[in-house]
């Protein structure tokens, strides 16, 4: 089990390379955030099926729905189907703006009544990106984008991109 998962990361990292020095010619965005208000309490549907080929949510972190408990700017969910394996890399970029934030973290849940933690991963701004590797199996997944901060976004946006790889 531990040797083909860390065959799978090789692979992931190679794949990464490649297309890296091949240069993004496709629509960096698959889905694009349709309801800021909305998706803090309900998942969008994306009408993903992760499976083979590379697909990428496009959000922003808006300001406006501050929890200073918490000290979360915004909560953004993403309803996804897994297929086959279950393996996948999530990359988080966010765009410009990062430097409002302390951080943006990842997590992939179940959609049962209780939902499961599956997964999580954060962006960390010393590296200028986040990434992380799980393996899940079949079925369908809320992915949760949580950014913090010691206050408010007072203007503007912070947009990202998640890219799922397999």
């Amino acid at each position: 089990m531990y040797g083909s998962f860390v065959r799978f990361a090789l692979r992931v990292v190679v794949l990464g390379c490649l297309l890296a020095a091949c240069g993004d010619t496709e629509d960096p965005c698959h889905y694009t955030e349709l309801d800021d208000v909305g998706n803090g309490s309900a998942a969008e549907m994306t009408m993903f099926t992760l499976d083979k080929k590379m697909q990428s949510v496009c959000g922003n972190v808006d300001g406006g729905h501050y929890d200073s408990v918490q000290k979360l700017v915004d909560i953004d969910r993403y309803r996804v189907t897994v297929a086959g394996t279950g393996e996948l890399v999530i990359h988080i970029d966010p765009m410009e703006g990062v430097e409002a934030l302390d951080g943006i973290r990842v997590q992939i849940f179940d959609t049962a009544v209780n939902p499961r933690l599956y997964a999580e991963g954060a962006f960390d701004k010393a590296y200028d990106h986040g990434a992380f590797v799980t393996v899940l199996p079949p079925g369908d997944y809320d992915v949760v984008v949580a950014a913090a901060a010691a206050g408010d976004i007072v203007s503007g946006q912070v947009p990202y991109r998640l890219r799922f790889t397999h």
